[in-house]
């Protein structure tokens, strides 16, 4: 997938955000993208587990694998959000024919696609940091007003193999702030994406149902959001069920399951709404020839009463054929799909929500059994 080159052609419709300019950086570096967001991974994996064994944490010398998962999300979050710019990028050119605009228009729909406002990605980091300190300040937190001190609590560092040191804590809340401060741009810029891709769609004028192929560019983009958002909340709760362990006695299965079924909502969501103004007019498109193909047919079979009761039957073989494949067109528009996706879309999502659960649900029957 080739890089996205984010200009409007013309002035920009609002400033790009510190991620765009990030990515534009990673963009100008030699070598693929990929390969710097792995660079940057492993840098983020070699600080958290140096701190961690610096502090005692691994005193068997093994280390925790839900470490190297924690410490990869920034980078992985930064990743995903370059790759579906590109994918965003890739997927307007396929669209594009379905859209009767110039040139510039079509500039500054890339430029909106891939690119997120400024003040929109500086409040979106403020809304980051504040959904972390809601959610997980009442659990994770031991907060004093006089003094003012924040202080992660022993027993849930302790839960997840981190040392309860002052070192190890100050940097898990500095990773943690780091962290929450790129999912808080994350939601903005899938939120900001998706809702450019159904305004894309809202602005499509008369489809031919036969050729629906130009719709189905952006199923791309909405599946890939909604499986990599889909599988890492299942990695969450993964650690949380599995890295927990014996140091979280009270946590309650119900929780962790909760946020899975959230989550696997969510992603089904994320899949669908962008679509749903695509799919109405595939719908729409597809009513309206099988009313036109209705009244072919009843014109014909018109015609034929009428030459039944003057008794002029010549050319009736005609019309048998006529009728016949005004049949064939009917028989064919009713198996025309009406949601702008390839079947393979939604297959990649059904497995990516179901078979880590069926996993799981072994996993968890099998060791009820043998336990």
């Amino acid at each position: 997938m080739q890089a996205v080159q984010k200009s409007s052609g013309g002035p920009a419709p609002y400033s790009p955000s510190w991620f765009d300019r990030f990515s534009d950086w990673v963009e100008s570096l030699p070598g693929p993208a990929w390969i710097a967001y792995l660079l940057l991974g492993l840098l983020s994996c070699a600080a958290l587990v140096l701190i961690q064994a610096g502090q005692g944490a691994y005193p068997d010398g093994r280390i925790d694998p839900w470490h190297f998962f924690l410490a990869l999300q920034p980078a992985f979050f930064l990743g995903l959000m370059h790759y579906l710019d590109r994918a965003a990028g890739a997927a307007l050119q396929r669209f594009w024919p379905a859209i009767d605009e110039d040139q510039a228009s079509y500039a500054s729909w890339l430029y909106r696609l891939t690119t997120l406002p400024a003040r929109a990605a500086r409040r979106a980091i403020l809304g980051g940091e504040l959904a972390f300190l809601v959610l997980l300040g009442p659990t994770v937190f031991q907060i004093e007003l006089s003094p003012f001190h924040i202080s992660f609590d022993s027993a849930s560092l302790q839960a997840f193999g981190m040392s309860t040191t002052v070192v190890s804590q100050r940097f898990t809340l500095l990773f943690y702030l780091i962290l929450w401060a790129v999912i808080g741009v994350l939601v903005l810029h899938t939120a900001h994406q998706l809702n450019q891709i159904r305004l894309l769609y809202n602005g499509v004028g008369s489809i031919d149902p036969f050729q629906p192929e130009p719709l189905y560019a952006f199923s791309t983009v909405t599946s890939l959001t909604a499986v990599m958002l889909l599988l890492n909340s299942y990695g969450w709760v993964w650690a949380l069920l599995r890295g927990a362990g014996e140091g979280m006695a009270s946590f309650r299965l119900s929780g962790p399951i909760s946020v899975n079924i959230f989550f696997a909502a969510l992603s089904v969501f994320l899949f669908i709404w962008p679509m749903w103004g695509a799919h109405h007019l595939l719908d729409t498109a597809k009513k309206e020839s099988l009313r036109g193909n209705a009244g072919h047919f009843k014109a014909v079979v018109s015609r034929l009463h009428g030459a039944i009761e003057s008794g002029q039957m010549a050319g009736t073989d005609d019309w048998q054929k006529v009728m016949g494949a005004l049949e064939l067109e009917r028989a064919r528009l009713e198996r025309l799909p009406t949601w702008p996706w390839h079947p393979e879309a939604s297959r990649g999502l059904l497995a990516a929500l179901v078979v880590p659960l069926v996993v799981w649900l072994l996993q968890f029957g099998l060791g009820k059994l043998l336990g």
